[in-house]
């Protein structure tokens, strides 16, 4: 055999020893994940974590599956009642985030939306932990910088239109969120604000094609039948609760007209949340009578 041929071989063992290595890293790694996911199905959180810090040890901080290990373990610490350390997880993922874009991200379709996109989950995420830990200051920044990463991944012009209806769906749930995080403590004008943002989304997305685009066929119906019970009923009812805890009971009036009007209308003519949302249609009489009784005391009193 000539040196030549010899030299040629060496380098296809070499190359061919490489691939494999690669194959066998990805396959170890894949292994380790399912690992880990069966240990927390079981509810061993302990031995999960164990199998999450194999993978965090491996991997480099920008890869997408350091920081996919990185979200399971703080989830994992969460169930164990370490929430401090979890809180130190989610803020280091989102500062490599927000610093490095991990390949994956930057190949994907719609780069630099989804790295928004998983930037904005994360950021959700904390804002949960702060809030279980009574540090609403914390939380409202964090859901505020949620909303940041969100209208970022929104305003992105690449977007086609399936993935742009997604978004518009998103940004209405996180419209709501808000709305619940300041109801919750009694800051009504600021619940006020955004469950109004969060009616605006809704009237939106129906009169648009958001809906239209998005599959499956079978469950279109269904989508619209969730929208327009939140336009027609249950956000004009929170708003009115909300209008006349703070005073204004001239548009509490109003609203609760609306919510009276719509209600019977949907179960008096044509039950149109029956087949789509049986359990919300089961509520409907509760609904118009609660609204009904509201109304008639509203009227002994003059309002």
């Amino acid at each position: 055999m000539c040196r030549k041929t010899i030299v040629i071989f060496a380098c296809m063992l070499v190359l061919g020893s490489g691939i494999a290595q690669d194959s066998a890293d990805t396959t170890t790694i894949k292994s380790l994940e399912r690992r880990a996911q069966i240990l927390s199905e079981k509810g061993n959180w302990k031995d999960a974590i164990s199998v999450y810090d194999r993978i965090i040890a491996r991997e480099a901080p920008e890869s997408l599956d350091y920081i996919k290990a990185m979200r399971a373990k703080a989830e994992c610490l969460r169930k164990i009642g370490k929430p401090e350390e979890a809180l130190g997880l989610y803020t280091k993922m989102l500062d490599t985030l927000t610093t490095t874009t991990p390949p994956a991200l930057r190949r994907e379709k719609y780069y630099p939306a989804q790295s928004n996109k998983a930037k904005y989950t994360l950021s959700l995420e904390l804002a949960n932990l702060y809030t279980e830990q009574g540090d609403l200051e914390s939380a409202e920044k964090e859901l505020k910088r949620a909303g940041e990463f969100l209208k970022s991944a929104i305003s992105d012009e690449r977007l086609e239109p399936q993935e742009s209806a997604r978004f518009q769906l998103e940004l209405n749930k996180y419209n709501e969120k808000l709305g619940e995080f300041y109801l919750k403590q009694g800051k009504l004008k600021e619940a006020i604000n955004h469950y109004e943002e969060a009616l605006r989304d809704v009237e939106n997305v129906l009169n648009s094609d958001v809906i239209n685009i998005l599959p499956p066929e079978s469950e279109k119906q269904k989508l619209y039948s969730k929208y327009d019970a939140l336009r027609e009923i249950q956000y004009p009812l929170k708003l009115a609760e909300m209008y006349e805890q703070i005073g204004e009971r001239k548009k509490a009036r109003r609203l609760y007209k609306e919510v009276r009007r719509a209600a019977d209308r949907a179960l008096t003519i044509n039950e149109k949340y029956k087949n789509t949302l049986p359990e919300f249609h089961k509520e409907l009489q509760s609904i118009f009578d609660r609204v009904q009784a509201k109304l008639n005391e509203m009227e002994i009193y003059g309002d």
